[in-house]
């Protein structure tokens, strides 16, 4: 083969590869010759025999090589000027190819192919013919270029090949453009007009009509184009009337006002088509048909909008909880969800019931609007009678306000039975529209909400005469008040809200029964303060009758208690040393005649012959009082002996700074500014009291309990406040 003399430009391209592929397979060639001899010395190494034939063909394998290596070495080496040859003959094919296109760009120009009354089927057979031969010339275009390639030589472009062939297809693409919308018009005209997709058809005619307007960019002015483009705009602009009658929101009562607006009675069947419309002439009534869809449309969306509103309510339905357990007493829970959809609800409603397309629709939206504000009445009424029923009835539940308060009670047991009847009949039904508009409902809900605020009213007049006989439960609030008034019969209900009433007072002591610790009597014993300390309220206090009554006694019994054991401890501080004293009175005596005890001597102190001298020897006497106290405080001591210490020693020390300030100013008279300043306690006889002075002011001393709290630093501040 690569001896053989080709005689045409394909069979010496066909030299020219062999070629190449052989000289490619030689290369490899030396390498598997090579395992071969290696093989057939080993077969000789260890005398294997071998095929006579085989071992022949070995021997003239080496020689067979080298001649077929000289072949193709000489054959490559003759190649250059074969090239040269049929260069030549390519050229020559090139050129009548280049004359060929040129004949068929002049038959493809031809005028009558772009004339308006040119036939569809002979314009498409005329360019078949040239769109087959344009095909040929392409197939022989490339082999050429692959010839060059081989030749190794430049490739030709073959520009006016390939501007032949784009205006062939331009004009192929023009009357295929052409059948193409033919077939869509004639198919848009006689399908059933109720199974027309309008937006299919609208999507072909915009595909349609791009590609013309492409082609039309490519092509010369003409008659074909023109002529497309028209019919195109024509059933372009009937799509939308075509979109309009096809509305799927169309109702009845729509197309009889289409049958009146177009003045014939449209038949929905196989007969109704596009081309029946166009013979109606019913594309001119355009907007009124527009008007009719899009009225159509409006309601739909107004008639969806019910629908949405009303299958919400259909399947909504209050959370009914049972009450503290109750088997047959319910109360309902929280409404977040059903207030939300109320809200929407009514704003969609409203919307809805604005709108001039409601007409339709108009009696279903009034109704629902109707069952809505009924609905959003008697929740409202509904929540507010379940709030206040809910405050009430744990208070009417006890048999103390239900004897103290009895016409009210009736009242709320006329109330809780409605209540609860008509929570039972929600709870067996809970659909919450049907529910809330359950005839009569309203009205008892309001019926019972009047009832209910005249019982609210009748209770805290109530409290407040509880109040005006005994003022410290304006300290509690009406919860805690009812708590105690709940419970008359029982004196301990009072205990937990005792330091609400009383700065000090943490609880009341009863007496006991004998032989029962656990069980208390009525007899009021002491009161105890927070620190624990227990002060007596003397004898024959009992907690008996109403609770306001019994309260103020223990108020009285406080003050006279006070007072007696304060004049006591009068009498008692000069029977024994003061470091013993101390230990023996509540702290609040401890205090107040520590203080007596320190007026009287300063005055006496002042009222003496040498004032100043006096005053010194005071302040001497008050700082050796001081130590005392200190030296007991460092003992070991009860938890509220230590307090009453911290709070005298505090006092102490303000007092032990004062004679220091006096003695300073040497004070010399009762009457000096100095001394009337100050706070100064005294027992007078004729109140038979302790009376406070300051100045020119005087106050009788209360006798407001109050433990063995701890004093804060007395500061010149404080003495101004004072």
């Amino acid at each position: 083969q690569a001896q053989s003399a080709p005689a045409t430009t394909l069979e010496f391209v066909q030299v020219l590869s062999f070629l190449e592929q052989a000289e490619a397979m030689l290369t490899g060639f030396d390498d598997e010759v090579k395992v071969v001899s290696d093989l057939y010395d080993i077969l000789e190494h260890y005398q294997i025999p071998a095929q006579p034939q085989e071992l022949a063909e070995h021997q003239t394998l080496k020689t067979s090589v080298v001649r077929v290596r000289d072949v193709v070495k000489v054959a490559l080496e003759e190649q250059p000027k074969k090239v040269a040859q049929f260069c030549d003959e390519l050229d020559k094919d090139i050129a009548t190819l280049g004359a060929q296109v040129l004949e068929v760009r002049q038959q493809a120009q031809v005028e009558w192919l772009l004339a308006g009354e040119t036939q569809l089927d002979q314009a498409l057979e005329y360019l078949g013919g040239l769109q087959q031969q344009m095909n040929d010339f392409q197939e022989r275009a490339a082999l050429y270029k692959n010839y060059q390639k081989k030749f190794k030589i430049e490739v030709s472009k073959f520009a006016a090949l390939e501007e032949t062939h784009a205006e062939v297809r331009a004009r192929m693409s023009l009357w295929d453009s052409v059948r193409e919308w033919r077939a869509l018009a004639s198919n848009a005209g006689t399908v059933p007009f109720l199974s027309l997709d309008t937006d299919d058809l609208t999507n072909q005619v915009t595909r349609v009509a791009k590609q013309v307007f492409t082609l039309a960019k490519g092509l010369p002015a003409n008659d074909v184009v023109g002529n497309l483009q028209v019919d195109i705009e024509k059933l372009r602009a009937k799509l939308p009337v075509l979109a309009d009658m096809r509305n799927p929101s169309l109702k009845p009562r729509h197309w009889e006002r289409i049958n009146t607006i177009v003045g014939q009675e449209l038949v929905h069947d196989d007969t109704l088509t596009l081309n029946l419309l166009e013979e109606l002439d019913v594309f001119r009534f355009k907007d009124q048909l527009q008007e009719v869809s899009g009225s159509a449309s409006s309601e739909a969306a107004l008639e969806t909008m019910l629908k949405k509103v009303e299958d919400a309510w259909r399947d909504t339905e209050f959370p009914v909880l049972p009450y503290r357990d109750s088997k047959d007493v319910f109360i309902l829970g929280g409404l977040d969800e059903v207030q939300v959809l109320l809200d929407d609800s009514q704003v969609n409603i409203a919307t809805i019931a604005g709108s001039r397309y409601v007409g339709p629709i108009q009696s279903r939206v009034e109704d629902m609007q109707r069952q809505l504000n009924l609905f959003s009445a008697t929740l409202d009424e509904w929540l507010v009678c379940q709030r206040n029923w809910l405050y009430l009835e744990s208070i009417f539940s006890a048999p103390d306000i239900q004897r103290q308060l009895p016409s009210e009670a009736k009242m709320f047991l006329e109330v809780d039975k409605s209540f609860k009847d008509a929570m039972r009949k929600t709870a067996a039904f809970p659909n919450a529209l049907r529910a809330a508009c359950t005839p009569g409902f309203l009205e008892l809900f309001q019926k019972n909400n009047t009832l209910l605020e005249q019982i609210q009213k009748c209770l805290e007049d109530y409290l407040e005469s509880k109040r005006m006989v005994f003022s410290r439960f304006y300290f509690l609030s009406n919860d805690e008040l009812l708590e105690i008034l709940s419970q008359t019969r029982n004196p301990q209900a009072v205990q937990p809200h005792m330091r609400k009433c009383f700065d000090a007072i943490q609880k009341l002591q009863f007496g006991t029964e004998k032989g029962d610790p656990t069980k208390f009597t009525n007899d009021i014993l002491a009161m105890v303060s927070p620190e624990s300390e227990e002060v007596s309220l003397g004898k024959g206090l009992k907690a008996r009758g109403n609770v306001e009554v019994w309260l103020c006694a223990v108020e009285d019994a406080m003050v006279k208690s006070l007072r007696a054991l304060t004049k006591t401890g009068i009498s008692d501080f000069f029977a024994r040393p003061r470091t013993e004293w101390v230990g023996l009175h509540a702290s609040q005596v401890i205090l107040t005649v520590s203080q007596i005890m320190w007026c009287r001597e300063v005055t006496e102190a002042l009222s003496s012959p040498d004032p100043v001298q006096a005053l010194r020897d005071f302040e001497v006497k008050s700082q050796g009082q001081l130590a005392e106290l200190a030296k007991i405080a460092r003992q070991s001591i009860p938890k509220l002996f230590r307090k009453v210490l911290g709070a005298l020693i505090t006092i102490d020390v303000h007092a032990r700074d004062i004679i220091s300030g006096m003695v300073a100013a040497e004070v010399r008279s009762p009457e000096d500014f100095e001394w009337q300043k100050q706070l100064r306690y005294s027992w007078e006889d004729d109140v038979d009291d302790v009376v406070v002075r300051m100045s020119n002011s005087r106050m009788v001393f209360g006798h407001e309990y109050l433990g063995a709290s701890p004093r804060l630093v007395i500061t010149p501040l404080t003495d101004r406040c004072y």
